[in-house]
């Protein structure tokens, strides 16, 4: 998967992007990018989706997706930002 880095924004792939990630340190932030990565491959072929945005400010995750001009979103404050991750997507998915 390619990454680029942006200032804040992390870049994967062409449909993927990350704010507000660059307080983690490296070994979590390696960890968080192959969740987004496993979490994403399942959204894509479950309902499908454009583009995935996911943004961290504090604790609070908050995961965006659009799909033929609709959007979903989820969202969820979490102390362990992996649970954070899997409940905004569940939330998100649930939306489709």
């Amino acid at each position: 998967m390619d990454c680029i880095i942006y200032d804040r924004m992390i870049v994967l792939g062409d449909k993927i992007s990350l704010d507000g990630f660059d307080d983690l340190n490296p070994a979590s932030l390696v960890v968080v990018k192959k969740m987004i990565g496993s979490l994403a491959r399942s959204l894509a072929e479950e309902k499908g989706y454009d583009r995935l945005e996911i943004v961290k400010i504090g604790s609070t995750i908050y995961v965006k997706s659009a799909k033929e001009g609709k959007s979903y979103e989820g969202e969820s404050s979490e102390e362990n930002i992996f649970f954070g991750l899997s409940r905004s997507f569940d939330q998100m998915k649930g939306m489709y």
